[in-house]
């Protein structure tokens, strides 16, 4: 998956590996039908790219949730081991 990909590039923690220009990034399979050149002209609007990706709008699957946030208040990224 693209998406999946071009985040694991951009956090890769070796910075000789790691996605470090917009050159870079464009040439990554996420930007392929992008026409960069046009959206840094500003030729294509923010909401011609979501209509053209998303043409019956947003879909959510799931429903708000507070199970969601169950743990939110006691979440630890980093357990100190």
């Amino acid at each position: 998956m693209a998406s999946k990909d071009i985040l694991q590039r951009l956090l890769e923690l070796d910075p000789t590996r790691r996605l470090r220009s917009f050159r870079a990034l464009e040439t990554t399979a996420f930007f392929k039908d992008f026409n960069v050149k046009d959206i840094l002209e500003k030729k294509v609007k923010p909401n011609d790219l979501l209509k053209l990706y998303f043409p019956n709008g947003p879909h959510n699957t799931e429903s708000p949730s507070e199970e969601n946030f169950e743990n939110f208040d006691r979440f630890d990224v980093c357990d100190g081991s």
